[in-house]
């Protein structure tokens, strides 16, 4: 089913609504004008039966940024559902490299918009976008990391002097402008003192939170405290008067939100004690950080979170045939759960039920992942991907050549038509004939410039720019890392595309692979690895066990 099937599909019988984007730079090779690009769009999408609601159009912009007024007002308006497609006239109109493309392909897709150029053959829901998109994916994570690491150099050099590196200061200091370090402001951080000692005597948040409003104390932003406020005032490292830099983890890459509570690593930190005037004493801070980890509950609370099964509808009983089935249970004196896959014919009250054994989620997983992993994320696949998609554009173009010749003949035709009227119309005729005459030149001057507009397309698409193998090898290795630690956006795609099924056996685990698909032909090579169970727990590397 392509792209557009799909999407025409979700809609339920509504009409499928698109935006238009165009780009006119002045360092354009091609001389591309938005007249053009417009008109194609508008011919594909009228022989498509698409819904054009909106036109963005950046003129006399280059792509060489994103600060693209109609382009960032477009992804903005991506997030109010008013359309589920954007039609470009070709890739290089959408953003100036791979690596932005990706970036702003991520933010449409999370708003469950997809992309569309009317003059490449390219189909995002096609086994070949799939892994193509999900290789050049892990150019916008090196892309994210290396802009990051420059901006950071700087901030560095004034961390380790113990300066202050930008944004508002906690409450209860304020930034010495000549020397660009922190002094407390004795007025806020009677706030501070103030919730700290309510801590060492045993007070809630709930307690503090009163208090605080009672006596007319705000935060740095003049708003009332609130629990987020009061926990990254007492965790604040800088309060005891240590310098701290980098504690908090960035914003992650997909959703764009930062977790406060998530912390870096030590060795990603910089930490100077001494660095800051101290608001309390080391001892205070200190045993108030006791009394939280205290509070802390010890048991369990057996609240079921949503988990994901990446091997859903691909993992079967070997015994009895049955599915299996996500499950989670908490452990007897183990905060962790136990996340396992079972038999979806196990526990039934009936003499058919099945006795084959769970297994244990993440063993399994991973284990389907690794093999995932080494057949498609390597050197040999290069090759392969290059070669095949090399093959896909050769039978596409020949599929196209006889579609050209049939368009080039109509708009002969249509010339013809016009090359007769014309003489007609030369020759003399009655105001009634010549008004009738004139009405049917518009309408075949309308029909050969849809047609132009179609032959424009077919001849474009002959012409493709595929990605030079050490441009996979680079990507393959980025997206490899992204796969492993199950961040790549594709996970679910391409278990579905490669994984036939899973096996589970009361002593064994078999997993049957289709490898190398052949992107014209969607037939697989088959390859099955089996696995003891023993194995697998050694496999995983974990030594404490109780389901598998």
């Amino acid at each position: 089913m392509s792209l557009i099937d799909r999407l025409r599909k979700e809609a339920r019988g509504e009409p499928l609504k698109a935006a238009l984007y165009a780009r006119f730079s002045s360092d354009n090779q091609r001389n591309e004008s938005i007249d053009a690009q417009i008109r194609s769009i508008q011919t594909f999408a009228k022989a498509q039966d698409i819904v054009l609601v909106e036109e963005y159009v950046d003129r006399a912009k280059s792509a060489t940024t994103d600060d693209r007024p109609e382009f960032q007002r477009m992804v903005k308006d991506s997030a109010k559902s008013a359309f589920q497609l954007v039609l470009v006239h070709k890739l290089d109109r959408f953003a100036r490299n791979r690596s932005d493309s990706m970036i702003y392909r991520m933010k449409l897709r999370k708003n469950r918009v997809s992309l569309l150029s009317v003059l490449e053959p390219l189909d995002e829901d096609r086994p070949e976008s799939i892994i193509l998109e999900s290789v050049l994916e892990g150019m916008a994570e090196f892309y994210s990391k290396n802009l990051a690491r420059e901006v950071r150099k700087g901030l560095k050099e004034n961390a380790l002097k113990c300066r202050h590196t930008g944004g508002s200061p906690p409450l209860g200091y304020d930034v010495d402008k000549v020397t660009r370090k922190l002094v407390i402001n004795e007025q806020e951080a009677i706030a501070v003192r103030l919730i700290f000692q309510m801590v060492l005597d045993g007070s809630g948040y709930n307690a503090i939170l009163l208090k605080l409003k009672c006596d007319g104390y705000k935060t740095k932003a003049k708003r009332d405290f609130g629990k987020n406020s009061l926990y990254e005032i007492l965790h604040n490292l800088k309060y005891k008067g240590w310098y701290v830099y980098n504690r908090t983890a960035g914003r992650d890459p997909y959703t764009n939100k930062r977790n406060s509570h998530l912390k870096n690593s030590p060795e990603d930190m910089i930490i100077k004690p001494g660095g800051v005037p101290a608001i309390v004493s080391e001892d205070d801070f200190d045993r108030v950080q006791q009394l939280l980890e205290r509070r802390k509950h010890h048991s369990y609370e057996s609240k079921r979170n949503k988990e994901k099964y990446l091997l859903a509808g691909k993992i079967f009983c070997g015994t009895c045939g049955c599915a299996y089935v996500g499950n989670r249970k908490n452990s007897v004196g183990n905060r962790r759960p136990n996340i396992t896959y079972r038999c979806n014919n196990r526990g039934r009250r009936t003499v058919s039920a099945c006795k084959n054994r769970e297994v244990n989620r993440d063993y399994v997983e991973s284990f389907v992942l690794e093999k995932i992993e080494n057949a498609i994320f390597n050197k040999r696949m290069v090759g392969i991907v290059l070669d095949q998609f090399q093959e896909y554009i050769r039978k596409k173009n020949m599929e196209k050549s006889e579609t050209l010749h049939r368009l080039e003949k109509m708009i002969q035709d249509c010339e013809k038509k016009q090359g007769n009227l014309s003489d007609i119309l030369a020759d003399g005729v009655d105001k009634l004939q010549q008004n009738l005459l004139l009405s049917k030149l518009e309408k075949i001057e309308h029909d050969k410039l849809e047609l132009q507009g179609r032959l424009e397309q077919e001849k474009a698409a002959l012409c493709i720019n595929i990605p030079d193998k050490r441009e996979l090898e680079e990507c393959f290795i980025k997206a490899r890392m992204m796969f492993r630690n199950k961040t790549l956006i594709e996970m679910k795609q391409l278990i579905n595309l490669y994984v036939e099924k899973v096996l589970v056996y009361e002593d064994e685990i078999q997993v049957i692979l289709n490898l190398v698909p052949s992107f014209y032909r969607h037939d697989f090579t088959k390859k099955v690895y089996t696995i003891s169970r023993d194995e697998l727990r050694h496999f995983q590397g974990r030594k404490k066990e109780k389901i598998l």
